[in-house]
């Protein structure tokens, strides 16, 4: 049994409590064949995604195995399951034929985690016993098992792609074994992910011939360690796809799968990589093509992961020569977020850009966001605060949040954002604004300051497992390691400075000490693992009192998985040394210091985000543009403006692989153009946020600046923009 399209459209417009706009029902309504919707930011892409979801279970009767529906995030399929769940309920109440419809038999989720699913599921048996690494794991893999090969075996390698990658004098100058992993990691997941001829590169000689064997080398040994990084879990789905398996997972015609893949819905599709084209487009290649690819090419942000957003604006093309088809296109152009004037001013600034008008550039012929009807305009809903410093500029950012607040305008500090290209705190980058909202007591929410391990929880819990293992840090050279020293010492100091106030973990860090120190018999091997010690550690005070902080609980949890994606590669039991009985094996204890240590020395740590979770009430949020993708404030305060454009690592990357794709661009970009193209897409993005209000943080010098130096202010600059908005 099922119901009408029409009836679903009108029963969850009653739900929502307003209607859906011509687009938006347009998309919903779509049958079969290739879709490209186009959704620009709040144009309510992510209800359109669900309510098609719910037109394929209850109005054309699909079984939910056969759908498909990919996001960007595991926080986004969370959401988007969740909303699913509720539209089902509310549909079944009013439509007791449809209850029986099990929606949690949907395919949901990253792209990843699918892949890794249903290979399970069809038990493929390249994909069988296979340890999928994290991205920390696969960093320390790298480290200890191709770093060293790679560096003994390069010869013009190293000159080649030293400054490719790495954008940092002080990396390039370098030839430490994380750098080299740093390198190595980049280029391989590349190679996955830009759908890479290796036999190509092999062929092309010098550097890539070099290359070409790292790589080789790397897969071997991925093999034998029968583990798998992300990139490699998209290689293994396509090639499952290619066998007698994946067409019977294909066509529900095999022994564990009987139902077919109708429909595949993909969201965020302007992230899209090549390697993900090709498996959506595989997906997809049973007749009528009933794929559906949802984003927005203005909102593309992560070229720096692989994505091209040629993906997205190519769609058309790319569904003629793969399928002889055009898709439909609707473009969702009312924007239900943002008041009149800011949505003007996002109109303005990525048009007003002649780069961004070169063909190839923006999908062909969009068209500009309009204001949903009856939005009411904020007077000064795009402004800008000045200062001659940039002390000057916080401390004025402060006060108008603290007078937001003091006059009603916001009942909590959560509905601002301040968003920043980078929010570690440090004085180039969220440190001066962190120090004007302490200031005034506002109290700051800031994940990826990049601070996790100046938290005393942290350095305490660390301190107290070296202080069993290897209390006179006797495994670490302090001239090898400087840094991975230095860190670790101010990690024992931090335990010697709360101990005394803690004597049961104080007689248990002693006594475990002591067995090791006193132990005499070569073929001991200790009863506790080395993941047991340290949550012993965590059962005594004051890790378990920290654990009743939300915060310092994350955090705890956190170095538990850092340290099982380090156990994972070296072992987890604690044995005595051959050669020393009365100390923990040296190769291991090396290995915690060079591998788990080094890696927190060479990359750091951003805290954990709760998935539930935006920014607590009482905190005011400071974000990353990438962070704030997708979400939406009252008021939103954009700073650090006026940097200057130029090329990065990812753009010279993807211009030296280029050669070598299997498809290859179908427009081709100056490496100058892309560096603006992305550049403007971050501050769209940043902009795009506002509901209510968008205020710009800048410097004089730094409106000063011009459009062809900047893009913080539209083609025509900040003098322009200080005489066309008002200032606070």
């Amino acid at each position: 049994m099922k119901i009408t399209v029409d009836e679903l459209i009108n029963a969850i417009e009653t739900k929502n409590t307003y209607p859906f706009d011509p687009e938006q029902a347009t998309a919903i309504r779509h049958s079969n064949g290739p879709l490209w919707i186009i959704a620009g930011p709040g144009t309510g892409k992510t209800e359109v995604l669900v309510v098609k979801v719910l037109k394929l279970l209850c109005c054309d009767e699909i079984d939910p195995l056969s759908i498909i529906v990919t996001t960007y995030t595991q926080k986004a399929a969370l959401n988007l399951e969740n909303r699913i769940a509720e539209g089902m309920l509310y549909l079944s109440s009013a439509f007791p034929q449809i209850a029986a419809i099990d929606y949690c038999q949907l395919r949901i989720g990253t792209l990843h985690s699918l892949c890794s699913d249903i290979m399970q599921e069809f038990r493929y048996e390249p994909f069988q016993n296979i340890r999928l690494m994290d991205d920390t794991e696969q960093l320390m893999f790298i480290r200890q098992n191709i770093a060293r090969y790679a560096r003994e075996h390069s010869t013009a390698f190293r000159d080649h792609f030293w400054p490719l990658v790495l954008s940092d004098a002080r990396e390039r100058a370098s030839n430490n074994l994380w750098i080299w992993t740093k390198v190595l990691s980049v280029l391989f997941n590349r190679i996955i992910e830009d759908d890479i001829d290796l036999t190509a590169v092999k062929s092309a000689g010098s550097y890539w011939s070099e290359l070409a064997s790292f790589f080789e080398y790397y897969e071997n040994y991925l093999r034998t360690e029968h583990a798998c990084d992300f990139s490699h879990l998209q290689k293994h789905f396509y090639d499952f796809l290619q066998t007698t398996q994946g067409q019977e997972f294909l066509s529900g015609t095999g022994r564990i799968g009987k139902t077919p893949i109708m429909a595949i819905l993909v969201d965020e599709y302007q992230d899209t990589n090549p390697i993900q084209e090709r498996i959506y487009l595989k997906l997809a290649s049973n007749s009528p093509h009933n794929i559906c690819v949802v984003g927005d090419d203005d909102q593309a942000l992560f070229r720096f992961r692989g994505g091209t957003v040629d993906c997205m604006i190519n769609f058309n093309t790319r569904c003629s020569s793969e399928f002889g088809e055009i898709p439909t296109s609707v473009s969702l152009k009312t924007n239900h977020r943002s008041n009149k004037m800011i949505i003007d001013w996002c109109n303005g600034y990525i048009e007003s850009f002649d780069v961004m008008r070169i063909p190839g550039a923006r999908i062909a012929s969009k068209p500009p966001l309009e204001a949903a009807p009856g939005k009411t305009d904020y007077p000064a809903a795009v402004s800008y605060i000045i200062g001659n410093k940039m002390e000057d500029v916080a401390a004025a950012f402060a006060e108008l949040v603290d007078d937001l607040l003091s006059h009603h305008i916001i009942e909590d500090y959560c509905q601002c954002v301040l968003i920043l290209p980078s929010t570690r705190d440090s004085s180039r980058n969220a440190g001066k604004y962190i120090s004007a909202l302490n200031a005034r007591g506002i109290p700051v929410y800031n994940p990826r300051a990049k601070s996790f391990l100046d938290h005393n929880e942290v350095q305490e819990l660390l301190g107290s497992f070296i202080s069993i293992i290897d209390p006179g840090l006797a495994g670490v050279n302090q001239d090898a390691f400087p840094d991975v020293y230095n860190m670790v010492s101010g990690w024992r100091d931090a335990f010697n400075g709360m101990v005394a106030s803690y004597p049961d973990l104080g007689t248990y860090i002693t006594r475990s000490s002591n067995i090791i120190k006193t132990n005499t018999d070569p073929k001991k091997s200790f009863a506790e693992y080395a993941a047991g010690v340290l949550f012993r550690i965590i059962s005594f005070a004051p890790f378990s009192e920290y654990q009743s902080n939300p915060e310092r609980d994350l955090r705890i949890s956190k170095i538990t998985r850092v340290f099982e994606s380090f156990l994972s590669l070296n072992g987890r039991a604690l044995k005595v040394d051959a050669n020393n009985p009365s100390s923990i094996e040296s190769w291991w204890v090396s290995r915690f210091y060079t591998s788990l240590c080094g890696y927190l020395a060479q990359y750091g740590m951003d805290d954990d985000e709760d998935d539930e979770v935006i920014c607590p009430r009482g905190y005011l949020p400071l974000m990353t543009i990438h962070q704030s993708k997708g979400l939406e404030f009252d008021f939103v305060f954009a700073g650090n403006l006026s940097r200057s454009v130029s090329p990065s690592e990812s753009h010279y990357i993807e211009q030296e692989f280029s050669r070598f794709r299997r498809v290859p661009f179908t427009i081709v970009h100056s490496i100058n153009d892309l560096a603006w193209h992305d550049d403007i897409r971050l501050h769209y993005v940043t902009y795009s946020r506002a509901k209510n209000a968008l205020v710009l943080l800048a410097t004089k010098n730094q409106f000063s600046r011009k459009g062809n130096q900047t893009a913080s202010f539209s083609q025509y600059g900040g003098t322009w923009f200080k005489n066309n908005y008002t200032i606070l």
